[in-house]
């Protein structure tokens, strides 16, 4: 079976139909600015990487319309960019800058909630923010999260990392997208959050082997550590966020393969072709699990693991001892 590629981008472009609407839209993105907080690496990993990958999508998006209305055209879609706002290069440059200096607070070690490397599980952890609306009430090395199971989604206690850091990895996947040397300059920390969900090395004492993942059953289980551990055993909702956490791994791999290959840094590259490969993986093997899963095949007897009682289409969580239709409050 052939693993599936990975890409910025759909495998079709935009529809020349939609591009005068979306060249609008953009103008009005490319503005989205993250909250004062989250520029300062105050608050929490969830909802700050999903606001960073937003906004890495719309520099994405912003860069596509551009070169689809800057290269040799069809009729139809010349007709289509000459009534398109096009970003300016200005506007990209802003942007990215954002972009750029809204990831990397979470790794050049300045945040106001920096992550800490915990050595009795091996990971890294997120110091937790007791969010009083402006900023966090506790700084370092008073962190929270190794003891409010409940603070930043179970951060602390290793519940949901795929999905928190596989946004941060993406992000800062865009930002080596556009620049190369920012990509060489934080490799090692954007590792960092990679090993401690997808680390695919034995000889790595530093993090578990693949942290979430079940290879037996394909899928991951995004319960961490909870204390007391739960009845029904490991679980996992949120089956889209596994899926692209690590097709952000892939991703990083592959921008960051490309960049050491053109510096003919040979060892590095190998490095990051591993951690795309790793990641496609990952990404297969996901996909696959959720389909047999997730999804319920109620028109397909022959591919119906579930009894006939369950007349739903889709599961909402599942746990090693039960599935159910219903999701985290």
């Amino acid at each position: 079976e052939t693993l599936p590629d990975v890409s910025f981008r759909a495998k079709r472009p935009i529809p020349a139909t939609f591009l005068s609407a979306i060249g609008d839209t953009l103008i009005k993105d490319m503005q989205y600015e993250l909250q004062s907080f989250f520029q300062r690496g105050a608050g929490d990993t969830y909802f700050s990487g999903k606001m960073l990958t937003k906004l890495g999508r719309i520099a994405l998006v912003a860069e596509e319309v551009t070169e689809l209305c800057g290269k040799g055209l069809s009729r139809e879609y010349k007709v289509a960019c000459d009534n398109t706002t096009i970003p300016t290069r200005q506007e990209m440059d802003a942007t990215i800058d954002h972009l750029e200096s809204s990831v990397e607070i979470w790794i050049n070690g300045s945040a106001e909630t920096p992550f800490i490397y915990d050595d009795a599980w091996g990971g890294l952890v997120s110091c937790g923010c007791y969010f009083n609306g402006e900023g966090c009430d506790n700084e370092v090395p008073n962190c929270p999260a190794f003891s409010d199971q409940g603070l930043d989604f179970g951060n602390g206690f290793y519940n949901d990392q795929h999905f928190h850091y596989g946004y941060h990895i993406y992000a800062a996947s865009i930002v080596a997208h556009f620049r190369p040397e920012w990509g060489k300059k934080y490799w090692e920390q954007v590792l960092l959050l990679v090993r401690s969900i997808a680390n695919p090395s034995r000889e790595d004492n530093a993090f578990p082997l693949y942290r979430h993942k079940d290879w037996y059953q394909g899928s991951s289980w995004a319960s961490g550590v909870p204390r007391p551990p739960y009845l029904n055993g490991k679980n996992q909702e949120s089956s889209s966020e596994a899926i692209a956490a690590y097709e952000a791994v892939a991703l990083f791999g592959k921008v960051m393969e490309e960049i050491w290959n053109s510096e003919r840094e040979v060892s590095k590259a190998s490095i990051a072709k591993e951690v795309k490969e790793v990641g496609q993986v990952m990404t297969a093997t996901e996909l696959r699990s959720v389909s047999k899963y997730w999804h319920v095949k109620q028109n397909n007897p022959a591919e119906r693991i579930y009894p006939e009682e369950y007349t739903g289409n889709v599961v909402g969580i599942l746990w090693q001892s039960m599935f159910q239709f219903g999701t985290w409050l």
